[in-house]
């Protein structure tokens, strides 16, 4: 039980850094350092992760779900004209 619980920490603590990583290339995007396409494709693959983590737990699903609504907003809301 407790190689378990190691291991669903282990998920735990990948999804939140994968989850981590999205809103950092969202704003190397804003601040055009980045192309988009490397955040349109970070954004299909973190989709395909949330599906997949998803499915084994909500509580699991919730955080990478998050973070894909976090680096969509940031890195499509319309730039202000300034």
């Amino acid at each position: 039980m407790e190689t378990l619980a190691i291991a669903v920490t282990i998920i735990f603590f990948g999804l939140l850094f994968i989850g981590l990583v999205g809103p950092l290339l969202a704003i190397l995007n804003r601040k055009n350092k980045l192309g988009k396409y490397w955040v349109i494709g970070y954004l299909v693959l973190l989709g395909g992760l949330t599906v997949l983590a998803w499915q084994g737990s909500v509580a699991l699903g919730v955080i990478p779900l998050i973070a894909l609504t976090i680096t969509g907003v940031i890195a499509f809301w319309p730039k202000s004209n300034q």
